[in-house]
């Protein structure tokens, strides 16, 4: 089970599930009652565009230019034509004649890697079943870093990875209406890194839309460096902030209930002996190890990019997810030290990409 996956279940399950079966239960049949539940989806009520843009809905619009160090989380702005191939997806029925509301109607990123094709997240455009959203719910944005200006085009056709379950296979490809022809400013499509090729390790840059380290909105786009992270340094992190969660919430339900304090460390033990990594191979880890520097809620589905020899940007991985501990300082929404955040490992699915714009 994921650490997203599990935070959630102990949400769910509720103070008054966990003090009726720790106080009554073996270490064992404990574990069988929560083997049981099944979690559908770490979504909620709400699926994440829906989630996204009710927050956008009423946070402060800001101008980094005039303020200075911001995030992406922790960045600055970008230029003009400086990421061609970055586009926004948005909510159509958040837009309206106002230019402002493309600004609030932003919920994910992507890149477009041929005239007809957006790469993205799975997450980005499923439902909370996990089945893909209407086309008509979403409309594409490019051609400018700002918001306000570029081109919105519409979408005939959402191709989420068949393997996608929260948050593995978080890849989608989304088919245009109408190839780019022409547009009222610079795009051009990312290369993508090839099937199986090793991930560079060291700097890489992403850029985005989404949640300020003011918890605000960026009128335009935001890119930030970061660096390419062992996947054991993500495990690590996320595995110790579970373990601390854990053993905080297992405390305070003993002493409310008055559970025996060894009932208490059986049940830590056997949980945290369970724990498995959180990534899988089909993830990468990057950030920084302070959490300076992130991307953050609305980046995702966002490229993470290296330079390569030749000058080239090469497109490695789709900003995807991340943890976020429920004990210790929890006020700031990313960028948490030890933290790191988490990618799509493109190198798995360069065939995958090659199929569908193949079949479709």
């Amino acid at each position: 089970m994921k650490y997203r996956e599990r935070i959630i279940m102990m949400k769910k399950l509720g103070l008054a599930f966990l003090l009726s079966n720790l106080a009554a239960a073996t270490i064992p049949a404990y574990a069988q009652d929560l083997k049981d539940i099944v979690v559908t989806s770490p979504a909620g009520s709400r699926d994440y565009m829906e989630r996204v843009v009710e927050w956008r809905k009423d946070a402060e619009i800001v101008d980094f230019d005039e303020v200075g160090d911001t995030r992406i989380y922790g960045g600055r702005p970008a230029q003009e034509g400086a990421w061609p191939a970055q586009v926004s997806l948005m909510m159509v029925a958040a837009l309206n004649q106002d230019p402002k509301s493309r600004i609030r109607a932003h919920f994910c990123g992507g890149s477009i890697i041929s005239r007809s094709w957006i790469l993205t997240a799975a997450h980005c455009v499923v439902d909370k079943n996990n089945r893909p959203k209407p086309v008509e719910a979403i409309a594409v944005h490019s051609g400018s870093v700002a918001l306000e200006r570029g081109d919105l085009r519409a979408i005939e056709k959402i191709i989420v990875h068949e393997n996608y379950m929260p948050f593995d296979n978080d890849i989608a490809l989304l088919k245009l209406q109408r190839p780019i022809s022409d547009s009222s400013g610079p795009v051009g499509a990312m290369s993508v890194i090839a099937q199986g090729a090793a991930i560079p390790q060291g700097g890489a840059v992403v850029i985005g839309w989404g949640m300020t380290r003011r918890a605000s909105v960026a009128e335009s786009l935001l890119e930030t460096n970061i660096d390419i992270q062992q996947n054991a340094t993500c495990n690590k992190g996320m595995t110790n902030a579970a373990r601390r969660d854990l053993g905080s919430v297992l405390q305070r339900i003993g002493w409310a209930s008055k559970i025996p304090q060894n009932k208490l460390e059986d049940a830590y033990k056997y949980l945290t002996e369970a724990m498995g990594d959180p990534l899988t191979n089909n993830m990468i880890c990057a950030g920084t190890p302070t959490g300076e520097r992130d991307s953050c809620h609305g980046d995702s589905g966002g490229p993470l990019m290296v330079k390569q020899t030749n000058g080239k940007w090469l497109q490695i991985g789709l900003v995807s997810w991340g943890a976020k501990p429920l004990t210790g300082e929890v006020q700031t929404p990313c960028g948490k030290k030890n933290l790191y955040a988490v990618y799509t490992r493109l190198s798995n699915y360069f065939d995958w990409i090659g199929k569908q714009l193949k079949e479709n």
